[in-house]
């Protein structure tokens, strides 16, 4: 169970915006897990993972990798056990939630200022974009 519901006004904003900020509904051991699931997968990536600052010749470390559930415990265990999928199938106001693709975009701190993540204000209005932060979208 998500640790607070969906309320109206923010399905609204989803519905209206396509993207809302949705704080306080995982716990602190689900937040945890994945902190190191995200470390974990840093230290043994995918082959899939891309270093995208290294790409780009730029300072610091952007790290993408994606599809980690299948290869993840941790990650697949937040697929089928957090709230995700709930929380997900809320603000969709769907009674059916399929994953189809995960994501690791994870940015560390002192990285240049010209990657994506940083270009969506949005993050930086959710206090996400400048914080070494696990970002899960759905």
């Amino acid at each position: 169970m998500p640790l607070r519901e969906i309320t109206t006004e923010e399905i609204k904003t989803y519905q209206d915006d396509g993207i809302v900020c949705l704080r306080g509904l995982f716990s602190s051991e689900w937040v945890e897990a994945l902190r190191q699931a995200a470390e974990d997968s840093m230290q043994n990536p995918g082959e899939l993972h891309a270093e995208l600052a290294e790409t780009r010749k730029e300072k610091g470390r952007f790290f993408h990798d994606t599809f980690v559930w299948k290869r993840n415990e941790v990650c697949r265990n937040y697929v089928f056990n957090s709230p995700a999928a709930r929380i997900a199938g809320a603000i969709m106001e769907s009674s059916k939630v399929n994953i189809f693709f995960d994501q690791w975009l994870i940015k560390e701190p002192g990285t240049v200022q010209n990657s994506l993540a940083s270009r969506f204000a949005v993050l930086d209005d959710c206090g996400l974009a400048s914080q070494h932060t696990l970002v899960c979208v759905g």
